[in-house]
């Protein structure tokens, strides 16, 4: 057999394979490149082409904010809070914090927070201001902001459909900036970009009556609550943290296994206490006597929600809620 004859026989063959395996497979299958695919389909209850829209107090509290407090127009702030050097070399700060007043809720089927701002630029002014963030693109965003006043008191802030409510405290004509008097109720809608005020009603507070005061000065109080916009703290032992306001403007405290004296004034709503002297002992790990201490010497007004008292402290630095434990004769 000569080379060429075999060459013509191996390739029979190879020809008869094919032929048998073409004939095995189905007709109608053709081969196909492979191509991935990405999934552009919506999770239920999501924003289509974003990420999950939510909004919570950490998001808040670490949002850049603009105002025009600090030095570059715009405020990052850091668990809460926004520090520098109010100019440089200087050693007066600029000092920027979330206030514990946010309500949340809804604009245009969207959700939405409010949120009140104070700003300390170093002067005598401690400034507010309400701020509406939403969501645009997928992330956080300022909707509107409104300048709410200078040394304000904010006494509630909640969404009214599609408005925002604030009530609070704020200097009538003739009172100082230090010592506002008028009530009021001012409704604010998103216009454009911006929070434009609607309407403003002057509210005609209750006088305190002797009652109050009565009812301030006759208990002793038992702190069982600390809150602040990053935090909630639920005091362990609360008759370890006890205060007794007594006839005179004097104090009786005691802060777990310290005792202390100190002062108070009151003046309608407004409080003010000063811490005297103080034992230093040493309490055990965990203890709150410190800090119980330092926050009585912020507090700022007092007022009662059915039987508990609470004591709000300076620039919205947080709320001491106490309740009553036994009545002085």
């Amino acid at each position: 057999m000569t080379r060429f004859t075999l060459m013509i026989i191996m390739l029979s063959a190879v020809l008869t394979a094919c032929t048998k395996g073409l004939e095995s497979s189905p007709s109608n299958v053709a081969i196909s490149p492979v191509i991935a695919v990405t999934s552009t389909t919506t999770p239920t209850g999501l924003q289509s082409g974003t990420r999950e829209t939510r909004l919570d107090l950490d998001t808040l509290a670490n949002l850049e904010y603009p105002l025009e407090y600090a030095r570059y127009g715009k405020a990052k702030l850091v668990n809460g809070e926004f520090r520098e050097q109010a100019a440089p070399g200087s050693a007066t700060e600029t000092i920027i914090k979330l206030s514990d007043f946010t309500a949340f809720g809804e604009l245009n089927g969207a959700p939405a927070a409010a949120v009140v701002l104070i700003s300390d630029a170093g002067g005598s002014g401690t400034f507010y201001d309400l701020t509406l963030v939403g969501f645009q693109g997928g992330k956080p965003t300022i909707l509107g902001m409104a300048h709410l006043g200078d040394r304000v008191v904010i006494k509630n802030l909640q969404f009214a459909g599609q408005e925002i409510v604030v009530e609070m405290v704020t200097q009538a004509e003739g009172d100082p900036m230090s010592n506002p008097s008028q009530h009021v109720r001012n409704t604010y809608r998103v216009e454009g970009d911006r929070l434009e005020i609607k309407s403003s009603e002057i509210k005609t507070p209750a006088k305190p009556t002797d009652d109050k005061e009565n009812q301030l000065i006759k208990t002793t109080w038992q702190w069982v609550r600390f809150t602040n916009p990053l935090e909630a703290i639920e005091v362990p032992k609360p008759a370890d943290y006890t205060l007794e306001f007594l006839d005179g403007g004097f104090l009786q405290i005691k802060a777990d296994c310290n005792q202390a004296t100190g002062s108070y004034v009151l003046e309608g709503s407004a409080l003010k206490i000063e811490i005297g002297p103080a034992t230093l002992a040493a309490c055990s790990p965990g203890s709150l006597s410190d800090q119980f201490l330092k926050n009585l010497g912020f507090v700022r007004i007092y007022f009662f929600k059915e039987e508990d008292l609470f004591l709000d402290l300076f620039a919205d630095g947080g709320t001491m809620q106490f309740e009553p434990g036994q009545s002085s004769p």
